[in-house]
Parts: structure tokens; sequence; C-alpha cells
């Protein structure tokens, strides 16, 4: 005679808890030093030098822009 489905189910549990509790955890202790650079700088945009002409070209669209609003301006 076999044992009931429910107690196959619990033994088939104890055994896969025991199996479990034989494996050692895959672990490694990594220790090694960095310099510290600081902080970085991003990069960004320079201002432009003061001898530069500033030239401002407005490009008007040649169809009928009547009724619509610059972007910008109200």
């Amino acid at each position: 005679m076999s044992p009931p489905p429910a107690l196959n189910k619990v033994i088939w549990i104890l055994e896969v808890a025991a199996n479990s509790k034989q494996k050692p955890p895959a672990t490694e202790t990594i220790t090694y030093e960095r310099e510290n650079r600081g902080a970085t700088k991003k990069p960004s945009r320079q201002v432009l030098p003061a001898h530069l002409p500033r030239i401002e070209h407005i490009l008007d669209p040649d169809e009928d822009i009547t009724g619509l609003i610059k972007i910008g301006k109200r």
C-alpha cells in the first residue's frame, strides 16, 4: 500500500528543504581601493566673447499668417 498523496507531498517538501540546507551560499568577499577623482565637471556652453557681433535673423513664412500668434509673443 502506498501513502496518501497529501503525505507524499509533505515528504517531498521535507526532502527539498533538507537538500537546500546542505548547499552553502555562493558568496565572495572582494576588497579594493579606488582613487577619489572628485566631482566631475559637466560640459557646458561658454559665454560668447563681447567683441563678436550679434546678428539677429528673423525668418517669416511666405504663407498667410493672419490669426496666428508668434511663439513667445502675445
